[in-house]
């Protein structure tokens, strides 16, 4: 699901770059920042980097197992979904000659990520349905500092976003049990 989002968001601001500046290149790729890293290889270079910073479990929907009727005496046990944001960087990836013109593609990402905050995922090609919902992040300049100097030091104009709340759930079956009193009704519930 991480993969397919990042694919989906790649692709999506890939198309909308690229008719935007009328080129046939591709102007956007996944790809770790940092020091050390091919994305300052050639291939990467004045391009729009798309990375993951961060994995964070949302919590708010609740972490309980979920138990659902098998039958008049018996319940399933399943563990609870795992509702996980992702936070990540879009980075202008330009060299120091390009700097007006990585502002100049920053800028053109920024306008598609606010015109368009919902985002149907793609997996093997065809839509799913699974969908996930984007949103900017306020970064202070402390912080600022303190990702790019994990990142390897060198400052690229980027912007931090957000992908709210990606459900994994495997579906996998935890236990059978048996009805009892230690069993609440409410939890009884078909689902």
């Amino acid at each position: 699901m991480i993969y397919s989002s990042f694919k989906t968001l790649a692709d999506k601001l890939n198309e909308y770059l690229k008719r935007i500046y009328n080129t046939p290149e591709d102007m956007v790729v996944v790809a770790a920042v940092g020091q050390d890293t091919a994305v300052e290889s050639a291939d990467n270079q004045n391009r729009i980097v798309l990375s993951l910073l961060n994995i964070e479990r949302e919590t708010s929907m609740g972490i309980n197992p979920v138990y659902r009727n098998i039958s008049d005496k018996k319940v399933s046990l399943n563990n609870s979904p795992w509702h996980l944001n992702l936070y990540f960087v879009v980075a202008a990836m330009f060299n120091d000659k390009q700097y007006l013109q990585s502002l100049r593609v920053l800028s053109s990402v920024i306008e598609f990520f606010q015109s368009k905050s919902i985002y149907t995922v793609t997996h093997s090609g065809k839509p799913s349905r699974i969908k996930i919902t984007v949103e900017s992040v306020n970064v202070n300049y402390q912080e600022l500092t303190n990702l790019w100097s994990v990142m390897g030091g060198r400052y690229y104009p980027s912007i931090v976003g957000k992908i709210r709340m990606l459900t994994v759930d495997s579906n996998e079956l935890a236990g059978v049990r048996h009805i009892n009193e230690n069993i609440q009704p409410e939890l009884l519930k078909n689902e």
